[in-house]
């Protein structure tokens, strides 16, 4: 048998998590711990690589959006500063010249709350991994992780907001 480095497609990645299905049924059916739990751990990773795939072809889509939104912008700059050459607008006329943007970056914004949502949630899970790591016999430990807990709330709620298109 040949190896080879190429990617597997979605079929043969669906294949994949369909006969581990069924070899888990076949090794359960027949007392084969060993051989079940590996099945099992192969289903998971076929789900989790497909979910992967997605994640990125959404983060690819997004980010194509928003290099199409800045070429446009950057159009548009390439356009005024043409004008402005044109026309000979003197420095002292320029400042004068109160410029106000009602350029519209809908694939920006959106891309930068994820960004920043991300980073909330990575927060709210290290509070959530201090709050966890508590000792029982910490004294107040009732008190300290219902506070961590309504911060971890917080920051979660933060991160939907975020995701919404709410601004800092």
């Amino acid at each position: 048998m040949q190896t080879t480095n190429e990617r597997m497609t979605e079929e043969q990645l669906t294949d994949l998590l369909n006969l581990a299905a069924e070899l888990q049924a076949k090794a359960e059916a027949s007392n084969d711990r060993d051989t079940a739990v590996m099945a099992y751990a192969v289903q998971k990773v076929c789900l989790e690589l497909t979910e992967s795939r997605l994640k990125s072809k959404a983060s690819e889509q997004q980010l194509a959006a928003v290099v199409a939104e800045n070429a446009g912008l950057k159009a548009e700059n390439d356009q005024a500063l043409q004008c402005m050459a044109e026309f000979r607008i003197n420095l002292s006329m320029y400042k004068k010249f109160k410029y106000q943007s009602d350029v519209k970056t809908p694939a920006t914004d959106a891309y930068l709350g994820e960004v920043r949502a991300q980073g909330v949630e990575l927060f709210a899970e290290r509070k959530n991994n201090e709050m966890m790591s508590l000792h029982p016999d910490t004294h107040a430990v009732g008190s300290i992780v219902a506070a961590m807990s309504a911060d971890v709330k917080e920051l979660r709620e933060l991160a939907a907001q975020l995701r919404q298109g709410a601004a800092l």
